[in-house]
């Protein structure tokens, strides 16, 4: 497909993907970045092998941080629900099944 079949100007077409190439660059170098730090952790704390997902610790703290989640949700929703019963006590209504 032509650019002009496309309905981009071939010139729009052409900064769009330098725009694109360039956050693929920008994303990829700070992939980069992080893997050199993650590296350098693992070395400071001595860390020889990475967990993978059939180790039990990977198997505890992935069911940990659900748990966590699934608070995390309760904790809003019951702060939802708090916010809603002071906001019908402000109009009186509290009581009224609305």
């Amino acid at each position: 497909m032509t650019a002009l079949k496309s309905g981009f100007p071939p010139h729009d077409l052409h900064t769009k993907l330098v725009s694109c190439d360039r956050s693929i660059r920008k994303a990829s170098g700070a992939i980069e970045c992080e893997e050199k730090h993650v590296a350098l952790l693992e070395d400071h704390l001595n860390i020889l092998t990475r967990w993978v997902p059939t180790q039990p610790e990977y198997i505890a703290i992935q069911k940990d941080m659900t748990i966590r989640k699934y608070r995390s949700a309760l904790d809003e929703l019951e702060r939802l629900i708090v916010q809603r019963l002071f906001e019908l006590t402000k109009l009186n209504i509290a009581g009224t099944g609305e």
